[in-house]
């Protein structure tokens, strides 16, 4: 059982029920072969069972180790009018039973304790690994009502790791309910998840048609760790089934805040997801409001994805969002410590992204694990090409040209990414960038050629340009710090030669304002020159511009031809 063996598939359900009646099983002997949890032992155990109807009825369970004490289990329980309830679990660190539950190294402690009889009583349950509370609760039943609390801690778990990964480490839960009316009120709530449910059950115990659920979380990436951009609060609403062994959500899911490249949508639809023994599935078909963000007119996120609980695989078979400025394509697949996905981007509308601009843009991307060991981690990689590019200011599509190319390959590590380089290359223009994007801050180093001639609006760049600098700040809205050295300069008839410009824009509004100064010579004299300088609606502006020609010594003068 420990080793999982490979069974037959799952055959539909007959309907049928059926009862089990143990009594006064006694195994003298039970060897555990070391393979199995890892440690060889020697165990006893007596077994007494009653099953009606898929219905426990009572359990008699001792399990003794002969050849230690390291380990033991005793548990007790009676339904009906002879109600009883007690359980005395023992592992020491390193022994069977510990190991078994993944918890070796510290050794686990449970107890259960309860009092009455079918009709009014209580109980109290624990369960401690080392010093780590794994569980915490208690019940109480009346003839009218019922209720149980308690708390648990899914990190301590391996077999829980990565329930505790998406809901958060901890989890809290309280559910009451009527009997006469066989009605329930279930109520959890996690770190990063809090979910109602409340319904009717049958006579035995088994939910009757379906439930209400309604899941609200304040942070949807804390769950959808993949997700590329943040995303915001939402809440899932809908109904809950169960039958044949499968347990089926139908709901309608608002993502209330989903943040990309600096804009903000919301997305709404209908969901579907379904639980098994073997597996979780998950659909669905996602819309954005007519009013939103330019990047999500017309936007649609259609999702299918499924979860293979033996295999510990992930599979996205397919992610598609698409609108009227982007599309953006995705499937793949997570195992363990490996995985990869791929698909396809494209801006149709960079007008979307900066509306002074015009054209397109797309091409593939990849991610898949990379690295051995402590440094494996997440690699991204993408290329493209645009197509069309026009606009202002005009500089831009001087340097671009109709069709330039980008390449860009990062890591996700240490809570953010890792720009090994980001490379795009135009008619004009060679530019790279590396550092890191961290929480949305960006601290990246910028290199970049430029050749001319580039024309201003009143002045011209000739000959080549090199430049080095900071891109610093929120990523969708940085702060840029540049220093470049030109061949030449020509503005108002004065032509500079060799100058060297230094500059900074921050972002202020709906604008980009900064001041910028530049060295250099003019007809044989040394010059230097300041301006604020603002980049908005499509143009650029020069203001409160202070400008200086000196005369040059005669050694510097021939230094400078």
């Amino acid at each position: 059982v420990a080793r999982q063996p490979a069974l037959l598939d799952p055959q539909p359900s007959s309907g049928k029920s059926f009862d089990i009646d143990i009594d006064g099983l006694e195994i003298e002997h039970l060897l555990l072969a070391e393979p199995v949890v890892g440690q060889a032992a020697e165990f006893s155990a007596q077994l007494s069972l009653d099953i009606r109807d898929e219905t426990l009825r009572g359990v008699d369970l001792v399990v003794h180790r002969l050849d230690s004490e390291d380990d033991r289990l005793i548990a007790l329980y009676h339904g009906g009018e002879s109600y009883a309830l007690s359980l005395d679990l023992y592992s020491a660190p390193g022994a069977v039973i510990a190991r078994a539950l993944g918890v070796g190294d510290r050794g686990v402690t449970a107890t259960a304790l309860g009092h009455g009889d079918a009709s009014r009583g209580n109980a109290h349950f624990e369960a401690v690994a080392g010093e780590t509370q794994l569980l915490i609760g208690s019940s109480v039943w009346t003839p009218t009502d019922w209720s149980m609390q308690g708390e648990a801690q899914l990190d301590a778990l391996p077999a829980l790791e990565t329930l505790a990964q998406r809901i958060g480490p901890s989890l809290r839960f309280n559910i009451t309910g009527r009997v006469h009316e066989h009605t329930f009120d279930a109520h959890g709530e996690s770190p990063f998840v809090t979910v109602s449910l409340n319904g009717t059950l049958d006579e035995d115990g088994e939910l009757a048609g379906p439930a209400h659920i309604a899941a609200t979380t304040n942070q949807l990436s804390d769950i959808a760790r993949e997700s590329p951009f943040p995303l915001g609060a939402a809440r899932l609403e809908g109904e809950l089934r169960r039958a044949r062994g499968t347990t089926a959500i139908h709901a309608n899911l608002d993502a209330q805040q989903i943040d990309a490249l600096g804009q903000t949508t919301r997305l709404t639809g209908p969901v579907e997801a379904a639980l098994t023994e073997r597996a979780f599935t998950l659909s669905g078909d996602l819309r954005a409001p007519q009013q939103t963000a330019p990047l999500f007119v017309n936007a649609r996120l259609q999702t299918s994805l499924e979860y293979d609980r033996r295999r510990h695989r992930f599979q996205l078979n397919r992610s598609e969002l698409v609108g009227d400025a982007v599309s953006v394509r995705a499937q793949g697949w997570v195992n363990g410590d490996d995985g990869e996905f791929s698909g396809e981007w494209r801006a149709r509308k960079l007008e979307a992204l900066a509306s002074d601009l015009r054209g397109e843009a797309g091409g593939p991307w990849r991610a898949f694990r990379d690295g051995e060991g402590a440094q494996r981690a997440w690699t991204i990689t993408a290329a493209g090409q645009g197509a069309h590019i026009d606009g202002a200011p005009t500089v831009v599509p001087q340097l671009l040209g109709a069709s330039p190319t980008l390449d860009t390959r990062m890591r996700y590590e240490n809570d953010g990414i890792t720009v090994t380089f980001a490379r795009v290359e135009g008619e004009h223009l060679r530019a790279g960038a590396t550092g890191r994007i961290a929480h949305g801050n960006a601290d990246l180093s910028l290199e970049a050629s430029a050749r001319g001639p580039l024309d201003l609006g009143g002045a011209a760049i000739d000959g080549a340009i090199d430049a080095t600098g900071r891109l610093t700040g929120r990523i969708v809205r940085p702060t840029l710090s540049m220093r470049g050295a030109m061949s030449s300069f020509a503005a108002g008839g004065v032509v500079v030669e060799q100058p060297v410009l230094n500059f900074t824009l921050a972002p202020n509004g709906a604008r980009y304002v900064g001041h910028a100064d530049v060295t250099g010579t003019a007809s044989d004299r040394a010059l230097t020159a300041r301006s604020n300088v603002a980049i908005g609606g499509g143009a650029l502006a020069l203001d409160s511009l202070d400008a200086h020609r000196v005369p040059m010594s005669p050694l510097a003068a021939v230094r400078s031809r």
